[in-house]
């Protein structure tokens, strides 16, 4: 290696009455290759933003939300608050009715419910209330037991994922209502 070498990996040469190069001698202009003007210094920044822009890849730009994407994403909220609204309040309930004694027959008997009821959808269970008067006991387990034999608490479930599916429609929450009371009243009707 050559001391001249060194010069393609150092800066360019400055023109000064002493120089560290041993092949220059003192006082003597290095070659214009090597020399920095203003015009060499405004072309080489003018290059920079062309190569920046060279290898920056370009940013495409997203096209604005249609209705329909709009409506899209406010019906998936709305199936997702239904579903964790049915989530929270079955989780609720199960633990208000988890100290409930268990009498057999798949009855228990708790004391912080106020109306009778089932609960589970493998499993149920009737849950009947400790302050339930022992003459209407038989007669209210006579109707949870015909919901059960009815799988109503299964077709109640079904109607709740419909209405969760179609919870923007006014005339789906009236016959979920409506179904709702007509399950109550066929079994009242059967007892």
């Amino acid at each position: 290696s050559t001391p001249s070498d060194y010069r393609e990996y150092a800066p360019p040469a400055v023109d000064a009455e002493v120089s560290v190069n041993s092949d220059t001698a003192v006082g003597v202009t290095p070659p214009a290759s090597d020399v920095v003007t203003p015009d060499s210094f405004q072309s080489a920044v003018g290059i920079v933003p062309s190569l920046l822009d060279a290898e920056t890849p370009a940013v495409e730009e997203r096209a604005p939300l249609s209705p329909l994407d709009i409506a899209g994403m406010v019906w998936i909220a709305g199936v997702t608050v239904m579903a964790a609204y049915f989530a929270v309040e079955y989780l609720r309930l199960k633990k208000r009715v988890s100290p409930s004694i268990d009498v057999g027959d798949g009855i228990r008997i708790c004391d912080d419910i106020s109306t009778s009821f089932i609960v589970g959808i493998i499993n149920p269970r009737i849950y009947l209330s400790s302050s339930l008067d022992d003459r209407y006991r038989d007669i209210i387990i006579r109707h949870e037991k015909m919901h059960l034999s009815r799988c109503d608490h299964l077709q109640k479930l079904f109607g709740y994922l419909v209405l969760s599916i179609h919870w923007f429609n006014p005339f789906v929450w009236l016959a979920y209502i409506l179904f709702c009371k007509d399950i109550e009243l066929a079994c009242d009707e059967k007892v």
